[in-house]
C-alpha cells in the first residue's frame, strides 16, 4: 500500500508539496544525495524564522565554491499525510538558484534525514513517490535499489527507471 506524497516532477526531479509550521505550500526537491533537509533563506524569511549564521562551507547547495550556511529551529515540515518532521537544527542554504534551470520553484530540499526513516518508492513512470514503513515493503516489479542513511548516501544523478525505491 504505502503513503503517496503530493509531488510534481520537472527535469527528472521530484518536488514534494509541503507545509512548514502550517504555512505554505512550499516545494522541496526530493534529493537522495542530500544528507540533510534544508530550506532556502527566502523560505526562512517568509516563515519569520530566526536564522543563526554558521559561516561558509565548500560545495554545499547548488553553486560551486563557498556557500553561506545557517541554521534555524522550531520548524515542523508536513508532506501530505506523512508524520510531521521537525529537524533540529534545520539548515538554511541558498538553493533557489537552480529553479530556472530545473523549471520548478525550489523552497528547499528534502534530504536523507527524512527519507531514511522510510522505504521510499520513486516511480518515474507514474510520476509518484510513495513512502512505506521499513520492513513492510514488497517489490512487485523491476526495481533498482539504492541504500541511503548516515554514512551510506549515494547520489544517482538523472535516474529514469520505471521505478526506483530507496531502502
Amino acid at each position: 500500500a504505502g503513503l503517496g506524497l503530493p509531488v510534481e516532477r520537472a527535469s527528472h526531479v521530484f518536488f514534494a508539496r509541503a507545509t512548514i509550521n502550517e504555512r505554505g505550500p512550499f516545494w522541496l526537491t526530493v534529493d537522495t544525495g542530500a544528507t540533510v533537509t534544508v530550506i532556502d533563506p527566502s523560505t526562512a524569511e517568509r516563515l519569520g524564522l530566526r536564522v543563526t549564521q554558521a559561516g561558509t562551507r565548500p560545495d554545499v547547495g547548488v553553486a560551486p565554491g563557498l556557500t553561506p550556511v545557517a541554521t534555524t529551529r522550531g520548524a515542523t515540515i508536513r508532506i501530505g499525510q506523512a508524520a510531521p518532521f521537525a529537524p533540529s537544527p534545520l539548515h538554511v542554504v541558498p538553493v533557489r538558484a537552480a529553479q530556472d534551470l530545473i523549471g520548478h520553484r525550489i523552497d528547499g530540499v528534502l534530504g536523507t534525514d527524512f527519507l531514511s526513516r522510510h522505504v521510499v518508492e520513486f516511480d518515474y513512470g507514474r510520476g509518484r513517490v510513495v513512502l512505506h514503513a521499513p520492513g513492510a515493503f514488497e517489490a512487485d516489479g523491476a526495481f533498482q535499489h539504492l541504500i541511503v542513511g548516515p554514512g551510506r548516501e549515494r547520489a544517482l544523478g538523472d535516474v529514469d527507471h520505471p521505478a526506483l525505491h530507496v531502502v
